[in-house]
């Protein structure tokens, strides 16, 4: 074999051999098929691979959601400052291999506190079986099938990770030290500008290059985990990407590959490459090419790989080159056979167009682009089929490349576009005449938006892509959600999610109830389920539990007016005195306070002793009976709480205080002071507050007491580490009152689930939500698919874009609110079974589906 440093022999001359007759070479041996790689070695000092006479690099950057022209602008720097012959890739992979991110998440619940002592015991590694642990795996077990088969009956859904690589080679000599240099700045270079487009990149490694480049020569691994493998600094780079037992199959419509540990799996490689372009087109536009936003048909069935590759000429032929064509298309435009030759016109416009841009000072490339697609055998035919029409439908004119489909394999992975790969596609008219600011728009960069860093929730776009989310991952902002979402819309079933979520990785939960919707999941969680009602015994005496007096005196204050005003605000001399006789009362009996000795310091008309009476006083006395002692809601808050806070999942029920509103409404305020005093003390866990149903639980008139209350509540828990998650129907329940309005404007993160259609217009016009046009279509084409997803849209100070909720079908059944499932569920419980063994039974009932 030739050292890392040796030329290789000339790709025209090797690809000649590729395609010559068995008895010369034996094209489906892999040993082959390797040389015909150009990689060699790898310079861990300067981060290049080296190509033979030739170097290269390659930098992994997350693909953007979407592009503005500022962006365009910038990305067109990319095109400057390189050698001529230099190749330029960008390669956009949707890959299925989501299992190590679905592992992150998995381990990210807590683990068993028996866990070492029983693999110690049984000298291996044992599974944990809490509960956390036990949901973790199905979903992980579901979400992966979705890498490799469809979620949905009828259109495809498939998960994916798409991922973006820029990779370019030069007509450089490893030796050649100070060409080496250059090319290095001109590596740093591209790093800045794709930094400053929002584009932050890694240099590859040799493991990195290899990992990518077995999966297309070895497409088994696609569908397929298999290890990540290791770079062998012992063998050149080319002899570790084929599989020895890889088996290559060429036929007019692709290549069959085969694999010996894989007999049951024969993939199927077709090769596209684009013959026609729209004739306007945009970067934004380019997110289009991985499956559509609004069409749920046009989506790839299969893993894909798209490239875009970039050469650049010599400056001086390339202006001879336009000048030529220019006065020939001129010519035939004004020619009598001008009528004849309806395109003539729209030429000459192009090579105008290209004269000016040369005339100008720009530059001028080659560019084209391929497709790669890697179905099994028997799907290979629709795969085909969705991906002519996702690009038809963006008016590209996509040509299946056929008896040279190992040329299109070579010419897509990453720094292939040297001299002779330049000259072999130009013979097979593949490239074609673009302005910098042209390609640019063609460029491949635009994905899905992947979320925030951490899995602490596993989530997927429209297009496939697996999305994380952790409200916690907010760098400079809070952690405090908003979410809407109409009944039906998949609301509860995502309060349950992210109850489940954090709980699991050791958070403290809290939630607010009506409707008994957290139930099942306190149950499953061993937490704590209380219904307040009349009658319960449950007290919430608002002194018993206080942290720090001056801390919580604002709190203590508003919540003793609320109860002395329900549905008004105090005049202001009223609301003093509150704070007046507080103080002094606390001052006496500490957490042995109640509103029984509030109220009859009132009683006598006045604060102090010698003082005249004054009716507002007195008045006071009476607003504050019935929350004392004797009074009609006395038994809530007369004496010691006795609400137990120490369980990490607490539900409090508050359906049956509906009918008593300012109790109702009175107890929600104390809560919310118990709870966020309760952050306090679990400083250093996450901590999360949710409350269901909002409007609901806070009424929607005017009360600035009940701003102030929210207020703090957020203030709170930002200062202690908390998250404040809010949920209600509809968009304009946020800002049915200040105290609503209050609660929506403190939420960094917004969660939109399925409106109505004439909401979001009335939205739209009142403009309570800022939408554009775009984002209004997309807000009403958020759907559901039945025992499949619920979609939302997210706004973060991270990012934003469509998620669709995926739940596995255990789960599912286990956060259902609805009747249907809750029926048959209830009914094999009272026949003595479990809440597992109901759910597995009605799953056994269903097919294995949830719906």
């Amino acid at each position: 074999m030739s050292n890392a440093t040796e030329a290789l022999p000339s790709w025209l001359e090797w690809l000649s051999r590729l395609f010559a007759p068995k008895a010369d070479v034996d094209a489906g041996d892999p040993l082959q098929f390797s040389s015909y790689l150009p990689y060699r070695g790898w310079d861990e000092e300067a981060q290049l691979f080296i190509l033979g006479n030739q170097v290269g690099f390659c930098l992994e950057l997350a693909p953007q959601s979407g592009s503005d022209q500022s962006m365009a602008d910038i990305l067109e720097g990319l095109m400057h400052n390189w050698p001529v012959g230099t190749g330029i890739q960008f390669h956009l992979f949707g890959t299925p291999h989501i299992y190590r991110r679905l592992t992150q998440y998995a381990n990210m619940r807590l683990a068993d506190p028996d866990i070492k002592e029983r693999s110690d015991r049984e000298g291996r590694p044992v599974r944990n079986e809490n509960i956390y642990r036990k949901l973790a795996r199905r979903r992980v077990e579901h979400l992966s099938r979705a890498a490799h088969q469809s979620l949905t009956r009828g259109n495809i859904y498939m998960l994916r990770d798409y991922r973006l690589v820029v990779s370019v080679t030069a007509p450089i000599r490893f030796n050649e030290r100070a060409r080496i240099g250059e090319f290095l700045n001109a590596r740093a270079g591209m790093e800045t500008t794709l930094r400053a487009a929002g584009f932050p990149s890694r240099v590859w490694d040799a493991s990195d290059l290899v990992n990518w480049c077995a999966d297309f020569a070895n497409p088994h691994r696609l569908h397929t985990e298999l290890p990540l493998l290791n770079y062998d600094e012992g063998r050149l780079l080319n002899a570790q990407v084929v599989d020895f037992d890889t088996v290559q199959l060429e036929h007019n419509r692709g290549i069959r590959f085969t694999n010996t540990r894989h007999d049951d799996l024969t993939v199927e490689m077709r090769a596209y490459a684009v013959k026609g372009y729209p004739e306007r087109f945009s970067l934004a536009r380019m997110g289009a090419l991985i499956g559509d936003l609004t069409q749920s048909s046009l989506q790839y069935p299969c893993p894909f790989l798209l490239t875009m590759g970039v050469y650049f000429p010599d400056p001086s032929g390339t202006k001879a080159m336009v000048m030529m064509n220019q006065a020939r298309a001129t010519q035939n435009a004004v020619s009598k056979m001008a009528p004849l030759m309806p395109d003539s016109q729209d030429k000459k416009a192009d090579w105008d167009e290209a004269l000016r841009v040369v005339d100008g000072g720009g530059g001028l490339v080659k560019a084209y682009h391929t497709l790669l697609l890697f179905p099994e055998e028997e799907y290979a035919s629709t795969a085909e089929k969705a991906a002519e029409s996702i690009w038809r439908d963006q008016g590209f004119q996509l040509c299946h490349m056929t008896h040279i489909h190992r040329t299109i394999l070579l010419a897509s992975l990453p720094m292939t576009l040297h001299g002779d790969m330049q000259k072999l596609l130009t013979r097979f008219k593949l490239p074609s005449t673009k302005s910098y600011e042209n390609v640019v728009s063609l460029a491949p960069m635009i994905g899905e938006w992947r979320g925030t860093p951490t899995p602490m929730l596993i989530m997927g776009g429209r297009r496939g892509q697996l999305t994380a989310l952790d409200f916690y991952d907010n760098p400079e902002g809070n952690y405090s959600v908003a979410i809407i979402g109409t009944p039906g819309s998949g609301k509860s079933v995502l309060l349950n999610e992210i109850a489940w979520s954090y709980l699991g990785a050791g958070a403290k939960v809290w939630q607010l109830d009506l409707g008994k919707s957290f139930q099942k999941l306190a149950e499953k969680t061993g937490g704590h389920f209380v219904d307040i009602h009349a009658g319960s015994g449950h007290c919430v005496n608002p002194f018993t539990h206080v942290v720090d007096f001056s801390d919580d005196f604002a709190m203590l204050q508003a919540v003793v007016a609320k109860m002395a005003s329900p549905f008004a605000d105090l005049e202001a001399f009223q609301y003093q005195a509150i704070g007046t006789v507080i103080t002094r009362i606390w001052n006496e009996k500490g957490r042995d306070t109640t509103i029984t000795d509030i109220r009859d310091v009132f009683a006598k008309g006045c604060l102090n002793e010698g003082e005249p009476e004054d009716a507002r006083i007195r008045d006071l006395s009476v607003m504050l009976s019935p929350y004392s002692a004797g009074g009609a809601y006395g038994e809530f808050f007369d004496g010691p709480a006795n609400v137990q806070f120490d369980n990490d999942h607490l539900v409090i029920e508050l359906e049956s205080l509906k009918r008593s509103p300012a109790l109702h409404r009175v107890i929600m305020m104390v809560l919310l002071f118990r709870i966020t005093s309760e952050m306090y003390f679990n400083r250093n866990r996450k901590k999360l507050l949710m409350i269901d149903e909002l409007k609901q639980q806070l009424g929607n008139a005017g009360d600035s007491t009940l701003v102030l209350i929210i207020e703090e509540a957020a203030r709170r828990a930002r200062k202690y580490g908390g998250s404040l998650i809010t949920a209600t129907h509809m968009v304009e329940d946020y800002h049915a009152s200040e105290a609503l309005h209050t609660a929506f404007a403190l939420s960094d993160y917004i969660i939109v689930l399925r409106q109505r259609r004439e909401s979001i217009e009335k939205l739209a016009q009142e403009g309570k939500l800022h939408m554009d046009e775009g984002r209004k279509r997309l807000l009403s084409s958020l759907r559901m698919e039945k025992g499949a997803y619920a979609e939302a849209y997210l706004y973060s100070t991270m990012g934003e874009g469509i998620v669709r909720l995926i739940i596995d079908p255990f789960s599912l059944l286990m956060f259902s609110n609805r009747h249907e499932d809750n029926a048959p569920i209830d009914e094999l419980r009272a026949q003595g079974h479990s809440l597992d063994e109901a759910i597995e039974i009605l799953l056994e009932r269903r097919g294995g589906r949830a719906a």
